[in-house]
């Protein structure tokens, strides 16, 4: 005869032991289930990986030597831990870590592995006005023109910032100026002149179209002009001449 137990007496009289044994096995099945993904990362933690995209982050240079001369995957992200593949060389990127990134680099690391947001070493180097990272990363096939999820290339991060030198720089290797944006469709040029980025605006005229427009039908001069930036419009004024006689010459010697 199977035995209950009793809240009263405080006795088994009313309650089965085996139901009290599947309940028990249920919230232990439940409790492993949901704590699965968590402790499936745990050995990770103790990869020569982690511990290498760990070093580097914390700019361990003797450490991230030694954990790749004991072959640790250069290119290791951190998607399963972190849901985003981040990477060593993208983590030294936005520290500045100079030694750290060319070590990497030495060690083939590949700079255009992008986060969830898009953004490569690059992105990051190209925001934060690093002319030196940025320049040790083109050098080792860092894709210039990489855009992120908003459509946004390096060139338009390092002219938001007004990191001239870095804009110097992605122009040297051939960044296009005339990309634009998914938000606004903003070119590298519009958004200079709205940030009143003038020798920005300069350097990019000597490549850019000033007669595009964004998706609210404005050129880079009237950006400018609604910012107040009136020293860049006024040479946007003076660069859309310019271009306009240059095209109208051309035309007319086209046809002629």
């Amino acid at each position: 005869m199977t035995k209950h137990f009793s809240w009263t007496t405080g006795s088994w009289d009313d309650m089965g032991w085996e139901v009290v044994w599947y309940l028990y096995t249920a919230i232990v099945l439940a409790m492993l289930y949901f704590a699965y993904p968590t402790l499936a990362k745990i050995p990770l933690f103790f990869s020569k990986e982690y511990k290498m995209v760990d070093a580097a982050s914390n700019g361990q240079l003797d450490t991230v030597r030694s954990l790749l001369a004991q072959g640790a995957n250069v290119d290791w992200t951190m998607s399963e831990i972190m849901g985003d593949p981040l990477t060593a060389v993208y983590w030294a990127s936005i520290n500045g870590d100079v030694k750290v990134v060319e070590l990497l680099l030495e060690q083939h690391a590949n700079p255009n592995i992008a986060t969830k947001s898009g953004y490569t070493a690059l992105t990051a180097a190209a925001e934060l006005g690093d002319a030196t990272i940025a320049k040790l990363l083109l050098d080792n096939h860092a894709e210039v023109d990489h855009a992120d999820k908003a459509g946004e290339t390096p060139l338009m991060r390092a002219t938001s910032g007004g990191h001239t030198a870095v804009v110097k720089l992605l122009l040297a290797h051939e960044a296009q100026v005339d990309l634009a944006d998914k938000l606004n469709g903003n070119t590298a040029l519009m958004i200079a002149a709205w940030h009143g980025h003038l020798e920005i605006v300069k350097l990019l005229c000597h490549h850019a179209n000033v007669a595009l427009v964004n998706n609210d039908g404005k050129t880079a001069r009237d950006l400018a002009l609604d910012a107040g930036r009136r020293e860049c419009a006024h040479f946007l004024l003076t660069q859309a001449r310019g271009q306009d006689l240059k095209h109208r010459t051309h035309t007319a010697q086209k046809d002629g």
